[in-house]
């Protein structure tokens, strides 16, 4: 692996309190730059320091904000630049394609009491470094990390690495890796919110899982969204008049086997409005600028008022939760009021208190506690912000796009571009949740599970349950509905870092699979459906196939090709050939293709189970020789494999020859853990 790292062990060079630019024209390796000795108050916009950034000179930005920053949401995006006078404020990550060929990764860094964040002056980017409060702070303190590299998955896994081992930092936050991902996510689940809204009751989700079970769709997990609390006391409302006790008593080990919650942050998405009756625990809240209530400043109150928000939950056994709105609690913790087409009033001091940042730090870390220690699982939605995500160090999971919406094609094309262009940054820290789907989405039905499958995030169904499209489900898992996971999150190609939505070109995402096999999605974002529709065109390559290491931590470098080269399966069309120069994917209107792509060893190519989406997930190559394979199926069934020297076979396998070397080897189904010996 070449790594450009000519200055890799200098892990964090200082700034004089005084100064006010940075200068990354000639920045090199990798770090984390600290302001030190600093001692000051802000501005009137809670301001410490505003630094102009010089930066090298660059093809294009892709520039990670959000509309509604400081708050930020779960649509955190790359906008894509080729110069800095557009920048909005709010900047939480930047990947920049260098003139030279190099790429540099900047990440504005999150401490204890401040953060960073990226905006422009119009001529030139700035970071500007604050708290968005009125108290004074004094220390060191980091401001932001950088990570250049000749590749741009390398610069992207190590600015993060970078940060979150950083002395001051060290311990916050988590990589990806270094976290547990919960049972309950390895499985296909269910949620309420798209289908039934708000219109929910014990009644009709008593009859949604009774209607999931008769399907028999191994749907293990069920969720339920908004709709269920009364907003005063947070206690169920009037339609769950028995709490969830009646829901979680239907749930089997073999059947749906986890009940979830949705809950709001600070107990509604704007926080509590009064009158509130929560007992002991209202002294553990605060006002903020509209009157509403909020947990106080101290881990002390947001553990006491985390504890309560959970207790019904819990006390009729609740397994997971997902948990909505964390974004607002720094723009409300400031005083800040609501956002009008996108932008917060300015502060209200009645609610704003000394250090808001601090506070919302203070906040999440109680939350991530409380979470982990009474839950078994945690979807986060809306979290966004610097706050939250300089301080995870055990949720594993988060939202990575918009709402999903069904039968909108429109919001189709943005839900999956934001998903997996989010991943290069958030990804590095969490597996992306890419929301709910309609199985029966007459124009996204199927884009939306492969793409949900490539993910290896949580993938829940939001039909009505007797409304199932089993042909769209069933490839996402086994029998006892256990998704076939890839080994990291799908994330865009090396040449679509840079994409733009609404680019006249196809869009395409990389996973990495078993047996260092990549799935590659292809995708036509800018088309409707129908007949006129016009048709686009790309190709695949070896050099993409590279690409599949991307997401992998420990980042180890570009895959190789094999000396023997690469077979290239076109998941819909059911055929293979080998990838020599290229491989022609054209996809008229609004679609996808699933390829996988496979190496080719001693004349055998291994694809996996012929009827899922991430085929090679299902099966571990043990051994290769000239004439014979040895494998592990993780649950049997159709196997497909190419075969350069003649036709396979096995005990108790019946191959079918499908042309140009590719077998399908017919077998008893859903037998799990089998291993066996395939000759020629």
């Amino acid at each position: 692996m070449k790594i450009r790292f000519v200055m890799a062990i200098v892990l964090a060079l200082s700034v004089a309190a005084g100064a006010k630019s940075i200068d990354l024209r000639s920045a090199e390796g990798s770090g984390v730059r600290v302001l030190r000795n600093f001692h000051g108050g802000p501005d009137e916009h809670g301001v410490m320091r505003t630094y102009t950034v010089d930066l090298p000179g660059f093809e294009k930005m892709a520039y990670y904000w959000s509309l509604w920053w400081p708050a930020a949401g779960n649509r955190v995006r790359p906008f894509i630049y080729e110069d800095v006078d557009e920048l909005q404020e709010g900047g939480m990550f930047a990947l920049l394609k260098l003139d030279d060929g190099d790429y540099l990764a900047i990440l504005p860094v999150g401490g204890n009491e401040a953060y960073s964040w990226f905006h422009t002056d119009g001529e030139k980017m700035t970071l500007k470094f604050g708290t968005h409060g009125t108290a004074a702070i004094e220390g060191d303190f980091p401001l932001y990390a950088w990570a250049r590299a000749a590749d741009p998955y390398e610069a992207c896994y190590t600015v993060w690495n970078k940060a979150l081992n950083f002395e001051d930092i060290d311990g916050n936050s988590l990589m990806r890796d270094e976290k547990d991902y919960p049972e309950v996510f390895e499985y296909l689940g269910w949620c309420s919110w798209e289908h039934y809204k708000g219109r929910i009751s014990s009644e009709n989700m008593a009859r949604a899982m009774k209607d999931i079970e008769k399907s028999g769709i191994g749907i293990r997990y069920f969720l339920i969204d908004n709709g269920h609390f009364d907003s005063r006391t947070l206690a169920p409302n009037d339609k769950f008049s028995d709490g969830y006790k009646p829901l979680t008593d239907l749930c089997r080990d073999d059947k749906i086997k986890w009940f979830g919650v949705w809950f709001a942050y600070m107990g509604n998405k704007d926080s509590m409005m009064p009158p509130v009756d929560i007992g002991d625990i209202e002294e553990h809240m605060m006002a903020t600028a509209s009157g509403r209530l909020q947990p106080k400043e101290t881990i002390e109150d947001a553990t006491a008022f985390f504890e309560y928000l959970y207790s019904y939950a819990r006390a009729d056994d609740a397994d997971f939760v997902k948990v909505d709105f964390s974004t607002y609690a720094l723009p409300f913790y400031a005083g800040l009021m609501k956002p009008q087409s996108g932008s917060w009033a300015p502060p209200d001091n009645s609610g704003a208190i000394g250090n808001p940042y601090a506070a919302a730090v203070n906040l999440f870390r109680a939350f991530e506690e409380v979470t982990d220690r009474e839950m078994n699982g945690l979807m986060n939605c809306n979290w966004h912000i610097t706050a939250n995500l300089f301080n995870m160090n055990k949720s594993a999971t988060g939202r990575c796009s918009e709402d999903y919406k069904v039968g909108n094609i429109e919001r189709a094309r943005g839900h999956i571009y934001h998903s997996y262009s989010s991943t290069p940054w958030l990804g590095q820290l969490a597996w992306g949740d890419h929301d709910m789907f309609h199985s029966n989405d007459k124009f996204a039905g199927r884009l939306m599970a492969v793409s949900k499958a490539a993910s290896g995030g949580p993938v829940y169904l939001s039909d009505e349950p007797t409304a199932f499209v089993r042909e769209a489900i069933e490839p996402l898992i086994y029998d006892d509905g256990e998704l076939l996971r890839p080994l990291a999150p799908a994330g865009p190609l090396r040449d679509d870092l840079f994409y733009a939505l609404g680019d006249e070109r196809l869009y395409r995402a990389v996973a990495p699979l078993n047996n260092r096999t990549a799935a590659i999605v292809v995708y036509n974002l800018t088309g409707g459906v129908g007949d006129d529709e016009e048709s686009l065109s790309t190709v695949i390559t070896p050099k993409d196939y590279s690409s599949a290491s991307a997401m992998l931590q420990p980042y180890p470098g570009p895959w190789q090709v094999p000396d023997e080269g690469l077979l290239v399966y076109d998941w819909y069309s059911g055929k293979a050939r080998k990838l020599k120069r290229s491989y022609d994917v054209s996809i008229k209107g609004f679609g996808d293709r699933l390829l996988q792509i496979s190496p080719i060893e001693k004349g055998w190519s291994v694809i996996g189970r012929a009827d899922k989406y991430m085929s090679a997930a299902a099966i571990e190559v043990l051994s290769v020789r000239d004439d014979a394979i040895r494998v592990r199926m993780a649950e049997s069934g159709p196997l497909l494999i190419w075969s350069e020297r003649g036709k396979p076979s096995g005990k108790h396998i019946n191959f079918v020859d499908l042309g140009g070397g590719l077998y399908r080897g017919e077998m008893p189904r859903g037998r799990r853990d089998r291993t066996g010996i395939i000759t020629r």
